[in-house]
């Protein structure tokens, strides 16, 4: 091979790397998504950490963009999680058990794989 060819190759080497790198980080924000989606939110996270410290990640700027997008979402559903942690804990201290069970039965039904829910809970 003459030297422009093994350099032509190396590039087309690298390009295929580097898409399949981009592709697997992809597939990370799908999983992450589909996490995000089924009310894991802890899984939703994970799955974020992992894609944000993939080699694909930084070669793809929409996907930076994507990942905001869902740590956003994530982080109202933690507040929200927090939210009805405290309207439980006020419900009590006003001994209102009504109020404590239906603020505990939606933060269980609806946010059960929040980090607030693991922390408090």
């Amino acid at each position: 091979f003459e030297r422009a060819e093994v350099t032509n190759i190396v590039g087309v080497l690298a390009e295929v790397e580097r898409e399949q790198a981009v592709q697997e980080a992809r597939q990370l924000l799908v999983r992450a998504l589909v996490a995000y989606d089924a009310a894991d939110y802890v899984g939703a996270g994970a799955a974020l950490a992992e894609l944000e410290a993939h080699p694909g990640y930084a070669a793809d700027e929409k996907l930076g963009l994507a990942v905001a997008q869902v740590r956003a979402a994530l982080q109202d559903k933690e507040r929200e999680a927090e939210a009805l942690y405290r309207d439980a804990l006020a419900a009590h201290k006003a001994g209102d058990a009504e109020g404590v069970r239906k603020a505990l039965g939606k933060l269980k039904a609806d946010y059960s794989k929040t980090k607030a829910f693991r922390d408090h809970m």
